[in-house]
């Protein structure tokens, strides 16, 4: 009897409006290959997960170090649903470690749209603003939250990420319809930082 109040009491306080009692959903892996394969497709991962109707959610890309403490990554990410892109981030924020090709990482909060959701990240590949480029893949990770309609933030078995597709063409899983780029950062977080484009 103890413990079945101790999980409804429970079951009650994270289901409180305004409350927040969920975890950062954290994932990592490699982009061996780099900016477009032989179709001219963007090559990356495409990560699937549960994003609530009335729901937001936030990504927080990043890069991880190779054996040099260097990161050759520069990595973009698109949230998406089965119709639409529903958020873009590619220069946003200060990556844990400075890609050699001096970009940035980026950041990407949006409303949850319909039907299956899905994080894509690749590396951008051939743009530089130091004469070297992110050319030769490299480990990223990131950290993503995601908040019902009441403004609870849900928990990883929740969220139920997956990897979907792993280190190929990703543009195929990009809709057609598109919202414009997010604007730049008020502060960007590094003078070399500037737009890309898709």
């Amino acid at each position: 009897m103890r413990w079945i109040c101790s999980a409804l009491f429970i079951s009650l306080i994270v289901t409180i409006p305004g409350l927040s009692f969920g975890e950062r959903v954290r994932r990592q892996n490699d982009l061996p290959n780099v900016g477009r394969n032989e179709r001219g497709q963007r090559n990356g991962d495409a990560w699937k997960f549960y994003c609530p109707p009335g729901g937001t959610f936030r990504v927080l890309g990043d890069t991880l170090s190779n054996d040099l403490g260097m990161s050759f990554v520069d990595p973009q990410i698109f949230v998406v649903d089965e119709e639409l892109i529903l958020g873009r981030g590619d220069d946003e924020r200060v990556c844990l470690w400075q890609p050699v090709c001096g970009y940035a990482c980026p950041l990407v909060t949006g409303a949850c749209g319909e039907g299956n959701h899905f994080v894509l990240i690749a590396d951008y590949g051939g743009a530089t603003t130091t004469g070297e480029t992110c050319g030769f893949g490299g480990g990223y990770k990131f950290d993503l939250y995601v908040k019902d309609s009441t403004g609870r933030e849900l928990f990883a078995w929740e969220v139920g990420i997956r990897l979907f597709v792993s280190d190929a063409g990703i543009d195929w899983l990009l809709p057609e319809e598109t919202i414009p780029p997010p604007p730049p950062p008020s502060s960007p977080p590094s003078t070399s930082v500037m737009s890309k484009g898709l």
